[in-house]
């Protein structure tokens, strides 16, 4: 993804990455008899490659429900320090760079998840990686708000300004939507510093999923990946109708 499209982005997921991300949906149905709840993942990619994810774990402490996923933030450091640890394993520096969750049917984002990707998740990404492009722009382009702003408080027209080369940084994070059919949604949103006030504003793109290296997994290591995964759920899912009526939606 580049300032010159910026209106498209691509990310790739090693095969055994992406495999998890629907694999849950079978061990959750299959092992836990749980077949249509949601859950939710982190795509981590490495810093010096931030558009290829790496590793995909579950999200530590997420209690799930037929409709909704949630981690307290009580879990937040948890996740950190397993970023940390899997840094350290792979020799890498690991970033967050998408979200994936499951939709127990159909794959359309909801309005909550538009609001997440594009606030929370977003600003946490913003902050570990970023980008920064020189391009030319037009001091007068209604896409920064701060000038659109102050045109709307003139009483006449602003003077066209003459195009500047500016240096802009901007952050990309992606949401990846699957379910048990393994059908899949993929988009993006880009979030740009406004060269001239800093302020940020964020707009969706389209997005493009690859698998690299583009590879069938063999049978074993689709079962190495189940059994795993069978392991990963119990320490880290906890299912809504289980709590007790005072724990639920705290």
């Amino acid at each position: 993804m580049s300032q010159s499209n910026p209106s498209h982005a691509t990310i790739s997921f090693a095969p055994e990455a992406l495999e998890r991300c629907f694999a849950v949906a079978q061990v959750l149905a299959e092992v836990y008899d749980r077949p249509e709840v949601e859950y939710g993942l982190v795509g981590l990619a490495a810093q010096s490659r931030p558009f290829h994810v790496l590793a995909t774990p579950l999200l530590a402490g997420q209690e799930v429900g037929a409709a909704s996923v949630h981690q307290p933030g009580c879990q937040v450091l948890s996740m950190r320090r397993e970023i940390s640890a899997l840094s350290e394993g792979l020799g890498l520096t690991l970033v967050p760079i998408a979200f994936i969750h499951r939709h127990p049917h159909g794959c359309t984002p909801s309005a909550i998840d538009d609001e997440f990707l594009a606030g929370p998740f977003i600003d946490q990404v913003s902050t570990v990686v970023s980008f920064r492009e020189s391009t030319t722009i037009n001091p007068g382009h209604s896409h920064y708000g701060c000038l659109s702003r102050r045109a709307l408080s003139q009483p006449a027209p602003v003077p066209k300004a003459d195009d500047a080369r500016l240096e802009v940084e901007w952050s990309v994070a992606f949401s990846l939507i699957v379910n048990g059919r393994r059908d899949h949604h993929l988009y993006a949103v880009r979030k740009e510093r406004c060269p001239y006030c800093t302020e940020g504003s964020t707009r969706f793109v389209a997005a493009e999923l690859a698998v690299s290296p583009d590879r069938a997994l063999p049978p074993q290591e689709r079962r190495r990946i189940r059994e795993e995964l069978v392991s990963e759920i119990a320490v880290k899912v906890r299912f809504c109708r289980e709590m007790a009526p005072a724990e639920v939606g705290s």
